[in-house]
Order: structure tokens, then C-alpha cells, then sequence
């Protein structure tokens, strides 16, 4: 008896000892990688959580509001699944007004914009003019050979402020900043052929009045005589300010067709994996639109919202700030959940080394394929945020990095290092 109480006691010792010793390496492996030389004057915010136990395995500031860049994507898309649904399309609609008579439309043809960012987009759709052949097979349908009155596009959803005074003005207008508004096509980025073969990327200004001449264009290529010209409702409202006159979109318009986007699990994990700035500014504008407070969903949810500074859904803003502490208890809220939520948001972060904008991290190292992790970068800025999975371990974590010194891809690889030292 006396024997064998000896030797539990032995075994608990050695437990006790591992634990203390996998905590200690955990430790040294936070305080080695604080040590960097890079970070010397930096603000680092960081936690880890077991989502077994939900126990921290380490912290370091995190409580710090800092500037997450990319990674407030998570907090977009991780809204837009809770609100919508893994369901959700964007629904684009065509309508006219008038009377149909001899295969004539006497009236205008309207297409009411709903913020949907995929149309024409490289990025989800297998062929660019696939809506446009919809829609003008729907017209077809509708017995319409003939409109005698203008194509008008409704792009008044989100308004005309399409971007947000928050941006740096060196990125307004780029192929990763483009404007926001309620028609978006062919990703606001038109290529034109050049007399030298070249194509040119021309940002849309006003992607509503380029859609209109498009279409208008594609339907009498296509056999459709248009007698009226290509407009907008804002070119409309402009004009009946001017004159004196209003303008007001018929209330009884009759329904020709639709197309529809790619379900809304499709464009989260387009906007998480390749880090999609204009997908996900479509998703947080249209959730403005449709009044969702996205600090108190997630404050109502138990997550302490002071922490989280949004000024738009893509991370463009060095003004945003968030902290450790808040995006790992997302994570920790969304691997929660039961149903199609969690597993839907789970693996629209791309797996490191292998996807997206974190293909070459970490990289030949243990850790290749088995971390879901959403990367983020501007000038000075360095952030980490996802799933870790080693074993039968998981873990939620966070890294954000402002302000540090030195070389980009240095401050990279003492953060591999650093992932493979705490979770190994």
C-alpha cells in the first residue's frame, strides 16, 4: 500500500513538473520573441487561448487598442455571417416602367444596385459578362426587342461618398482602395485594349454611369434598339436639380429578372483568404445600411466593444484600433458556435503556407497547412490573427504589431519563430 502511495505521489509530481515545464517554454517562448530588437519601440498586444479549456496560455498587452490593419476583416466577416446567414446573395434587379406593346418597351429599363461586389468580379465569377447575359436574357423573355426610353441605373444605396475620410489619400483609388457605392462592376477596375495590345487598369469613378453605357452598349450588340440614352439615378437627380424639376423612381415597377452573387460563404472566404478590400467594404457598408451597430451585436454577445475603433470593413484606416483581447475572444465566440456558423468562418481563413496572403508563412515549418490565420500589413504594421491546430490541441490567438523597426520580412520570421516555439 505504502509503495504504491509513493508511486501516485511520484506520477503527480512528474505531471505537476511537465505542466510547469510546458508553461515555462510557453513563457520564454513570449519573452524571447518581446526581446526582438525590432520591437524595441513598438506596441505589441498578444493572447493565446486553448479552446478546450479556454484558458490563456500567454498574454502580453492585450488589452491595447491597436491599428489590426487587414485583420479587422474578421471582425466584418464574422458580423455579416451572424446577421446573414452562410445563405446570403446579393440580389441585382432588373425593372421597367411602361407598357409593353409590338415587342416595345415605351418606358425606361431600371436596374436597382444592391451593393453587390461581385458582379463581373475576377475574383468569383467564371465569366465576366455572365450577369449581363441574364439579364438580357430575362429582357428577351419579357418580349422586349425595343426600349424607347433610357437605361437608369439605381446606384444610390450606400450614397456618393465611396470612400471613407479615414483612408490615406496616397491609397484612394488604387486597385486595393477603390470606391464603395451601390452598383459595383467588374471590381470598379476597367482594362481597355491600347493601341499597343497593353491593357491599362482604369479605376471607375462612377462605376453606376459606366454599367449604364456598358449595358446599354451589350444590349445593341446584341439586337436590343435602345432609343433613350445611358443614365443614373444620380445624373438623374442632378439634372432635376438643376432645372428646377424632380425626379422620382416609379413606386409600381415591374420585375424582368435578377441575378444573384455567390453565397455569402464564398465571398467571406475571398475577402479573408486573398484579403479582399472591396468585398469586404460592400459587406460593412451594406450592414451600415441596413443599421446593424456592429459594437453592440458584439457587445451584446459579451465581448467589451470599448476596445474596438471601426471606421471601415477592410482595415484600410490606420485609424482603426482593436486589441488582442478582442479579436481572440471573436474567435473564441465563433468557434463556439453551433451550426453552420462555425465551420463556415473557421475555414474561410487561409491556411498558412499554403493560401491566399499568407502563402509563404510559415512556410517548411511544422506548422505549414495546420494554422487558419488572417494576416495584416501597412506601413509599420505587422498582425497575426486566427486558429492553431497541433494534435489534438486548438487554439485561438492574436499578434498585433504597430510601429516596429527594422525589416518587414525580419519582424515575419521572428514571428514564425515565435508561433513555433509557443505551440509546439
Amino acid at each position: 500500500m505504502l509503495r504504491n502511495t509513493v508511486r501516485l505521489a511520484l506520477i503527480i509530481c512528474l505531471m505537476a513538473t511537465k505542466c510547469l515545464s510546458v508553461a515555462a517554454q510557453e513563457n520564454e517562448a513570449l519573452k524571447n520573441f518581446l526581446k526582438n530588437k525590432s520591437l524595441r519601440h513598438a506596441a505589441v498586444g498578444f493572447k493565446a487561448v486553448d479552446l478546450k479549456t479556454g484558458k490563456t496560455i500567454a498574454t502580453f498587452n492585450e488589452n491595447m487598442a491597436i491599428t489590426p490593419a487587414s485583420n479587422i476583416k474578421l471582425i466584418t466577416t464574422a458580423s455579416a455571417i451572424n446577421i446573414y446567414g452562410r445563405h446570403f446573395r446579393y440580389k441585382t434587379t432588373v425593372l421597367h416602367e411602361g407598357q409593353i406593346c409590338d415587342s416595345i418597351l415605351n418606358g425606361n429599363l431600371y436596374v436597382q444596385g444592391a451593393g453587390d461586389p461581385t458582379l463581373g468580379s475576377e475574383s468569383l465569377q467564371k465569366e465576366r459578362e455572365h450577369f449581363l447575359k441574364e439579364w438580357l436574357s430575362a429582357i428577351k423573355n419579357a418580349g422586349i426587342k425595343s426600349i424607347s426610353g433610357n437605361i437608369v441605373i439605381i446606384d444610390s444605396l450606400f450614397g456618393y461618398n465611396g470612400v471613407s475620410e479615414k483612408w490615406l489619400v496616397e491609397d484612394v483609388g488604387t486597385d486595393y482602395a477603390q470606391g464603395i457605392f451601390g452598383i459595383c462592376v467588374f471590381d470598379n477596375i476597367f482594362s481597355p485594349e491600347s493601341k499597343d495590345n497593353n491593357k491599362k487598369r482604369v479605376s471607375l469613378a462612377d462605376p453606376g454611369l459606366f454599367l449604364s453605357d456598358y449595358f446599354k452598349k451589350f444590349l445593341e450588340d446584341n439586337g436590343l434598339k435602345v432609343e433613350g440614352r445611358a443614365t443614373t439615378y444620380r445624373l438623374e437627380m442632378l439634372k432635376s436639380l438643376l432645372s428646377g424639376t424632380t425626379f422620382d423612381v416609379p413606386e409600381n415597377m415591374q420585375e424582368i429578372g435578377a441575378v444573384y452573387s455567390p453565397c455569402l460563404t464564398e465571398i467571406v472566404r475571398e475577402i479573408n483568404v486573398n484579403s479582399n478590400n472591396l468585398f469586404a467594404e460592400h459587406l460593412y457598408r451594406k450592414m451600415l445600411s441596413d443599421s446593424i451597430n456592429i459594437k453592440a451585436l458584439w457587445q451584446s454577445q459579451g465581448l467589451d466593444s470599448t476596445a474596438l475603433i471601426m471606421y471601415d470593413g477592410s482595415g484600410l484606416s490606420p485609424q482603426n484600433a482593436t486589441s488582442a483581447d478582442y479579436l481572440t475572444s471573436l474567435l473564441v465566440f465563433m468557434n463556439r458556435q453551433q451550426g453552420e456558423h462555425k465551420n463556415e468562418f473557421y475555414l474561410s481563413l487561409p491556411l498558412a503556407g499554403k493560401e491566399g496572403t499568407v502563402a509563404d508563412f510559415l512556410k517548411n515549418t511544422t506548422f505549414e497547412g495546420k494554422m487558419y490565420v488572417k494576416s495584416g500589413s501597412m506601413s509599420g504594421v505587422q498582425c497575426y490573427s486566427g486558429y492553431v491546430e497541433k494534435g489534438i490541441k486548438r487554439y485561438a490567438f492574436s499578434l498585433l504589431v504597430n510601429n516596429f523597426s527594422g525589416e518587414r520580412k525580419e519582424l515575419k520570421k521572428a514571428i514564425e519563430r515565435f508561433f513555433v516555439a509557443l505551440f509546439s
